[in-house]
């Protein structure tokens, strides 16, 4: 069994390779949505701890959040170069 012409393996590589891409594009801009939401989060949680609201922890959570998102985004993007 042949594995075809060049063009034609080319052309599966590349087709494979553009799915594969278009999808960790799709799955950056979503974490993108999410790190911007745990960013308003974390901006109501700091004006409740300046109007007293609430105490200093609450700010932890979101801005966690936050953090974790961007390092997912990052190897998202790293993978997405290499495709």
């Amino acid at each position: 069994m042949s594995p075809g012409s060049p063009q034609e393996v080319y052309a599966s590589r590349l087709a494979r390779r553009t799915s594969e891409l278009a999808l960790l594009e799709k799955i950056s801009a979503r974490l993108g949505f999410w790190r911007l939401g745990a960013l308003a989060v974390a901006g109501i949680a700091g004006w409740a701890i300046v109007e007293r609201y609430a105490s200093a922890w609450t700010l932890a959570p979101p801005l966690l959040a936050f953090v974790a998102l961007i390092v997912w985004q990052s190897g998202i993007d790293r993978k997405a170069e290499c495709v």
